[in-house]
């Protein structure tokens, strides 16, 4: 099957963006191919945003809107798209990004050729994208496996829960859920996305895809941009709670590789780090580096300088 014949269903997760929802709904419309319906969850947004989707509505036929009762989270908002889902495909865009037009025709062509090639059913498609902040800086957001070979399996799962990297592997900007697209069976093969998660649901479910057995890929071009925004579902207690969550629902993989106690307690150091307890932050480091020497003063001096010179150009702005 050609991407031009394929039904595409583009998914919005709304909550409170009463400045940025129309835009990301001018976006939804503008993407070329097969788009069968724009879905979008409203995640009892109290800002106006309601307003805003209903007169898009009014416009739009192919625009749907799903509301619950009660605020219900990313994590199973996500959920409730995938399981309305009546495409092949499903493309989902954050209600404060901008999606380029060719965005899925891109991402659905990539899908079709890894499928092709390898023969593997269970396919996720991450596109290529750049994050601006405030202060002026952009920064580029390359896809994983855009330079390297398609991968996943176990080797998927164990780099986003310790950060077990292979040579020849491109992880680019991991597996954000604003640059995703895979066929709508796939995510309910995988089995959604979990409702428990209100941050890191995304990273769950590519664990999932890849102990699943199933492969990443990406899309070379910048396909979206992400405009870097703040909220109390990212502030740094949230999104360590749900980095311990997440190692605990994979604790039987972990155990398994004997890395569960360091995948529980990494997420500390960037915790720590964020709040500027730096005794705390040492002392995590000193037991990591105990338990695990080669591993976590690897791990450290791979990840710390970048985050420090990540933070330095967001203050300056370039």
């Amino acid at each position: 099957m050609s991407d031009s014949k394929c039904t595409i269903t583009i998914a919005i997760t709304c909550y409170n963006a009463v400045e940025t929802i129309a835009c990301a709904l001018d976006c939804a419309k503008s993407i070329t191919g097969n788009i069968l319906e724009i879905l979008v969850h409203d995640d009892c947004s109290t800002d106006g945003s309601a307003n805003v989707i209903e007169k898009h509505r009014r416009n739009n036929p192919k625009i749907r809107v799903l509301r619950p009762p009660t605020n219900v989270g990313v994590g199973c908002a996500r959920a409730a798209l995938i399981a309305e889902a009546k495409s092949e495909f499903l493309l989902f865009l954050d209600d404060d990004d901008v999606s380029l037009p060719h965005r899925a025709e891109r991402q659905i062509a990539k899908v079709l050729e890894i499928e092709a090639t390898t023969g593997n059913t269970l396919v996720a498609c991450y596109a290529s994208g750049e994050r601006h902040y405030r202060s002026g800086y952009t920064m580029p957001l390359p896809a994983i496996a855009t330079q390297s070979p398609t991968f996943g399996g176990e080797s998927l799962a164990a780099y986003l829960l310790y950060f077990e990297r292979e040579r020849n592997f491109h992880y680019g900007s991991g597996t954000p859920t604003c640059s995703l697209a895979a066929r709508v069976r796939t995510f309910r093969q995988v089995g959604s996305f979990d409702p428990k998660f209100r941050r890191l649901e995304d990273v769950d479910f590519a664990i999932r895809l890849g102990l699943a057995g199933g492969l990443v890929c990406g899309t070379t071009d910048v396909c979206y941009i992400q405009h870097s925004t703040s909220g109390a579902d990212k502030a740094p207690e949230n999104n360590l709670a749900n980095e311990i969550r997440l190692a605990t629902k994979h604790q039987d993989f972990l155990k398994s590789k004997g890395m569960y106690f360091y995948a529980k307690n990494w997420p500390r150091l960037r915790y720590y780090h964020f709040k500027k307890e730096y005794i705390n932050l040492l002392w995590t480091l000193f037991l990591l580096v105990c338990r695990y020497p080669t591993r976590a003063i690897n791990h450290f001096l791979t990840t710390a300088p970048k985050r420090l010179k990540h933070e330095r150009k967001i203050a300056a702005g370039q």
